[in-house]
């Protein structure tokens, strides 16, 4: 979805050096060269201290729609307290990648979870999500 969730957290000052960094393919899969990034740090002290939400930067109005057609958000019905980031791979700042499943398959989900392998960090920008249902 490329989304955030209502109620996720980021970390921006992570998702801010990863777009000052500069990305080619020949570094998908490497962690970057984390640089002091004023604007992330600064965000990041706000949102601790309340002035302001992720949501004021990055609206999650797609997340919500699929929400509230009944769909469940099957990581973050299994793990409620759990950042679940997905993105960037090498260093993920944000969860924007989701599984999602009508409510008549709730009882059926056995897991769901970011796979965080070295081969996923190098397969894409994002880590993968699997989920298993029972039959």
């Amino acid at each position: 979805c490329n989304a955030i969730a209502p109620g996720d957290m980021l970390v921006f000052k992570r998702l801010t050096a990863h777009y000052t960094n500069r990305v080619t393919k020949a570094d998908m899969g490497t962690r970057r060269r984390e640089r002091q990034v004023t604007f992330g740090a600064w965000l990041d002290r706000s949102t601790r201290n309340g002035l302001i939400t992720s949501e004021t930067f990055l609206p999650r109005h797609l997340v919500r729609h699929v929400l509230e057609a009944g769909y469940i958000d099957c990581f973050r019905y299994l793990h409620p307290d759990v950042p679940g980031y997905t993105f960037p791979a090498p260093d993920p700042a944000v969860r924007i990648d989701y599984m999602f499943a009508p409510p008549s398959m709730r009882e059926r989900l056995l897991c769901c979870e970011v796979i965080d392998l070295p081969a996923s960090a190098i397969a894409s920008d994002h880590r993968p999500l699997v989920a298993r249902f029972a039959l």
